[in-house]
């Protein structure tokens, strides 16, 4: 099995997840405010930041599932591999807001905002990613 085939995988779908965790993001406003601040312009400029961030960790997520098919010798199924992907983008992004803690200048949303938009989050550029990331079991293999 190709790695490059687990990586494109999983950055095409870390490319889905970013689009659609934008549009979650704006039916989220539309349903809690009744409309879409400043006319969407926040969601359009921050569609190639996310589109780039969802290339990373879908790529990321890819090489991570190479290495558990390849040297591992582990086939996860999609359930198992939705959570490995979430985790880890859990775990990424939660060390960086970490770290940044204080430094942000905005307004802290409030829990359930928070909460919803971490599930959105890491369901689109982690989970995502990962299922669509699926190692070949080795039944379409050309070798």
């Amino acid at each position: 099995m190709s790695i490059s085939r687990l990586i494109v995988r999983g950055a095409l779908g870390g490319l889905v997840g970013g689009a659609l965790f934008l549009i979650g993001l704006t039916l989220h406003d539309i349903l809690r405010l009744g409309y879409t601040p400043y006319g969407g312009m926040l969601q359009i400029m921050a569609l190639p930041y996310l589109l780039g961030l969802g290339l990373v960790s879908g790529s990321i997520i890819g090489c991570m599932l190479w290495a558990l098919a390849e040297k591992a010798k582990l086939h996860p199924p999609a359930i198992v591999r939705a959570i490995l992907g979430a985790g880890f983008v859990f775990l990424m992004f939660g060390l960086i807001h970490l770290m940044s803690e204080g430094k942000r200048g905005v307004y802290p949303g409030t829990l359930m905002e928070q909460l919803v938009n971490g599930a959105m989050f890491v369901t689109a550029l982690g989970a995502l990613p990962a299922i669509l990331a699926r190692p070949d079991t080795g039944a379409n293999d050309r070798t």
